[in-house]
């Protein structure tokens, strides 16, 4: 029993802050798409009526360059596995999820 607790305590910490954060990603993604979705329809309302040129092939290598940004978190979270931290990694993806869920 003395060898659980310390992996009960991990996996419970890792739930309440995956919980967290994934409560506050959700709401702040909501915020940030309304701002984007009204800056989006004015850019493409400025495009329409010839005021302003949108450049396609740098708009294009930014979204690659955000690609690559989510690759790399995507594997420095894969990692979290490879450090023996799995109790707190799977506490905190259930807990991301759920408060994702809940936001």
């Amino acid at each position: 029993m003395e060898n659980l607790e310390p992996l009960i305590f991990s996996g419970a910490v890792g739930a309440i802050a995956g919980f967290l954060v994934g409560y506050a990603i959700k709401k702040l993604a909501k915020i940030v798409a309304i701002f984007l979705g009204i800056i989006l329809l004015v850019i493409l309302f400025l495009a329409s009526q010839g005021i302003i040129y949108i450049n396609l092939k740098s708009l294009e290598n930014m979204l690659l360059q955000t690609s690559t940004a989510l690759n790399w978190i995507i594997t420095a979270a894969s990692k979290i596995s490879d450090t023996g931290k799995l109790v707190f990694g799977t506490g905190f993806l259930g807990g991301t999820a759920l408060g994702f869920k809940k936001g």
